[in-house]
């Protein structure tokens, strides 16, 4: 396996891979997930950003929530999954108009991420064990990296709404 580059660095493939079964096994992530499989994702990825989102996206991310959270939880995505929670509740507060900081590009974004976790038919079938993920690992790691800035926004304007709350409650 050589030495993740470009995207790949940033969405730390070499992580991932490292954390399947076929790596116990001896498989080159090459022969798993070439070149040609990667540039396909980033290409989608690209696509994603300026996809024009409606409400409908919205439900359907909403009302698959526990699928894709069983999916990534299964997938093992390893320090990817954490984000997973966060992109749900920062849509949720996005969508009630409770947080507007979030530019369109990432809520695009992080939508067209989360329903390409929920396709089973995606650049790699997810029937295939294990290797069926690594797309859509790759494919969250785009989408950590792109929205990563508006996330950490998100997490501070949480905190500081929650700590007002708690404050106002108190008096």
């Amino acid at each position: 396996f050589s030495k993740p580059t470009g995207s790949q660095a940033a969405c730390g493939l070499k992580y991932c891979y490292a954390h399947t079964p076929l790596a116990w096994k001896g498989e080159s992530m090459e022969e798993k997930f070439d070149k040609k499989t990667q540039a396909k994702a980033e290409k989608k990825f690209e696509g994603f950003k300026s996809y024009k989102y409606d409400d409908s996206d919205f439900e359907k991310v909403f009302n698959n929530e526990e699928k894709i959270k069983e999916k990534v939880k299964k997938g093992n995505f390893g320090e990817y999954a954490e984000y997973i929670p966060l992109f749900f509740e920062m849509l949720k507060d996005v969508f009630s108009k409770k947080y507007k900081e979030v530019p369109v590009g990432s809520i695009a974004a992080i939508i067209c991420t989360l329903l390409y976790i929920l396709s089973p038919i995606d650049l790699i079938l997810d029937i295939i064990p294990v290797i069926g993920w690594l797309d859509d690992i790759f494919i969250l790691g785009l989408c950590i990296s792109f929205v990563k800035k508006d996330v950490d926004k998100y997490k501070q304007w949480k905190e500081n709404a929650e700590k007002l709350e708690s404050e106002y409650e108190e008096k």
